[in-house]
């Protein structure tokens, strides 16, 4: 298969490359990762003024504390949300590299092969699955 794919290594390179822009772009994670950190900050900044209204003048514990839950559990879950996006972006990246990485096999092997090479084995192999 990888020397017939070096017969069209130009086409197939483009292609690819096209390919793994568009599927790759963190744009828009980027921006939801940006409203996010903007929302926990706010958050963050609603619990210190709680924490202080608390310190400053005197409160109802009960109310004190359920409106302290409340706000913490807003907080956790935008920092649930924000550590989400990261990870799908840092898998994004991580999958660019990794395609990357195949192509530039392609791209430096301009000849067809003729015996077996390990390290374009390896770098284009995930896994492999044997069955009985």
């Amino acid at each position: 298969m990888f020397n017939s794919t070096i017969e069209n290594r130009d086409i197939i390179i483009a292609s690819v490359e096209s390919a793994i822009n568009a599927i790759s772009d963190t744009g828009k994670i980027d921006e939801k990762i940006s409203l996010l950190q903007t929302k926990l900050e706010a958050a963050s900044e609603h619990i210190r003024s709680w924490v202080s209204k608390n310190a400053h003048c005197a409160m109802n514990q009960a109310e004190y504390e359920t409106e302290y839950q409340k706000r913490s559990e807003g907080y956790q879950k935008i920092a649930d949300e924000l550590s989400k996006l990261e990870k799908e972006k840092t898998l994004l990246i991580n999958k660019k590299e990794e395609a990357q990485n195949a192509l530039n096999i392609l791209r430096d092997n301009k000849e067809p092969l003729t015996e077996f090479d390990e390290a374009i084995f390896f770098s284009l192999v995930e896994n492999i699955v044997v069955k009985s």
